[in-house]
């Protein structure tokens, strides 16, 4: 089994290629591009299954983080991302 800090960094380091993504886009050079909308998603998927790695315990100690709102959102884009808003991404 993963150490959790190794799913901490997960996260870290895709957030950092999110911003790396969309640097430079407004809001409709984003939404106008497909292969940064896939490229997001798929950190958007691979940050929410870290989350969901996580123990509770360590998500208790960090309540200002919304993990079940990010592991929700992970479920949305993985099982439905036809009803993505992009806008709201």
């Amino acid at each position: 089994m993963r150490h959790e800090r190794l799913y901490l960094r997960d996260i870290a380091e895709a957030a950092a290629d999110m911003a790396e993504f969309i640097e430079g886009l407004d809001l409709d050079d984003f939404v106008a591009s497909k292969v940064v909308h896939s490229a997001v998603l798929q950190k958007l998927i691979v940050i929410g299954e870290s989350a969901n790695k996580v123990s509770s315990d360590l998500q208790c100690q960090h309540p200002g983080i919304p993990w079940a709102d990010i592991i929700g959102l992970r479920n949305i884009i993985d099982h439905a991302y036809f009803s993505v808003v992009w806008s709201r991404i």
